[in-house]
């Protein structure tokens, strides 16, 4: 089974071999790591291995990405050393001051776009001579093996990265959906402060710690790396860390599963209670939950908090959440201070009952429950059974057609 559920030929990849290039001393990347670094949109084209040997006969792997240029910005710090978003040329209308109706377009400062023969007039020469492009218009951008080998695209996936400096190494890397949002994102760069937009856009970046639990249960599960699907609306940014579509995922599954994470990226899919353990550890973290009721009526809901954290597995997971804003109601209100409650692990408050045996479902049980959306998926609005349905604030009791719940840092 491949990663995310999608069909991918690997053949050219093993086809095409791996290529070994000298290099002219020891091998010290930081030292091609000089300047701001680059944020460039293109088209894969294909990816293909290589090996650096240095001077000590020390092998180094990279995956080595063809990538046709779209378009890029020089990326950009404040005082303070932490990202902040670039000028892509953005224009405002200006009144002229001779009629009311009449205006003028004006640059909004200097733009900090770059060409393709800018882009690689910038990045440091050194690794260009070892890939021949597979494009007259594209660049080869590199990441080390361990990192990257596991990145799965097929030509013509449209992609964001960022670089290491002005060099060709790649920080980030980004699949792109057709409405240039990034679905899936693979962050590895190295800040350990601020929050920029292009690390929201990139999603974030987990601890090296691995992931709790051994799966179990049937279906794919959520491999166990650091890809997250990322929200850009209602102000981007969002790691989107559960949703419900069709009910093709089977949701009423054991403490393991809900820990490791399980289901399609693409799809329905539980990111996992260690990975969103780590997401909101040590920082400000917010929580809003989208959903679409089926027919009738047919309504888009809301809600937001300010305040998200999940715990570590010694707390079980305890859910703190509060600041509750939106048009859906108050779906969380008893789940502050709430530990996970699985089928085979019941940390509800009421002795006699396991309310997620009761609701076929896993969720951050009290003694009362006014939301839970892990439980069963009814696809008609007729067809549900109260209280094993998704439910939200005892007003869509198995009227949730789709829902998300999304994270995003606050700090």
């Amino acid at each position: 089974m491949s990663r995310m559920h999608m069909i991918y030929d690997d053949t050219p990849l093993q086809q095409e071999g791996v290529k070994v290039s000298k290099w002219k001393s020891d091998w010290n990347s930081s030292q091609l790591q000089s300047g701001r670094g680059i944020l460039l949109e293109g088209v894969f084209h294909k990816k293909t291995r290589h090996i650096i040997q240095d001077t000590s006969n020390k092998k180094y792997r990279f995956c080595v990405f063809h990538i046709e240029f779209d378009g890029a910005c020089q990326r950009k710090f404040d005082a303070e050393g932490k990202e902040i978003e670039p000028n892509f040329g953005q224009t405002a209308k200006v009144k002229t001051g001779y009629l009311n109706s009449s205006y003028k377009t004006v640059a909004k400062g200097t733009p900090d776009t770059l060409s393709y023969a800018e882009v690689c007039e910038r990045v440091h020469s050194d690794l260009v001579g070892f890939e021949t492009a597979s494009h007259s218009q594209s660049i080869c951008f590199w990441g080390e093996n361990e990192s990257y080998d596991h990145v799965e695209c097929s030509p013509g996936q449209r992609i964001r990265l960022k670089t290491r400096g002005d060099s060709l190494l790649i920080e980030s890397f980004t699949k792109l959906d057709s409405y240039q949002r990034a679905h899936s994102s693979n962050y590895t760069g190295g800040e350990k402060t601020g929050q920029s937009w292009t690390d929201k856009v990139l999603g974030h970046k987990l601890t090296d710690q691995p992931s709790q639990g051994t799966g179990g249960g049937g279906g794919g599960e959520v491999d166990d790396d650091e890809w997250v699907y990322c929200d850009m609306t209602n102000g981007s940014g969002w790691t989107v860390f559960q949703r419900r579509m069709n009910g093709l995922v089977d949701f009423y599954r054991n403490w393991a599963d809900y820990e490791k994470g399980f289901g399609d990226l693409n799809e329905e899919f539980w990111l996992g209670l260690n990975k969103i353990n780590r997401l909101t550890a040590g920082q400000s973290t917010s929580l809003r939950v989208d959903f679409e009721t089926f027919p009738y009526p047919r309504e888009k809901k809301y809600a937001t908090y300010s305040t998200f954290k999940v715990g570590n597995a010694d707390t079980e997971y305890t859910l703190t959440v509060s600041g509750y804003g939106g048009d859906a109601g108050d779906g969380m209100i008893c789940t502050n201070g709430m530990k996970f409650s699985t089928k085979d692990r019941d940390n509800d408050m009421i002795a006699t009952k396991n309310y997620a045996v009761m609701n076929e479902g896993a969720w951050w049980f009290s003694k009362c429950s006014k939301s839970d959306l892990n439980g069963i998926y009814w696809p008609m609005q007729y067809d549900y059974q109260p209280w094993t349905s998704l439910y939200w604030n005892h007003s869509y009791i198995g009227r949730i057609k789709n829902v998300e719940m999304k994270l995003r840092r606050s700090d």
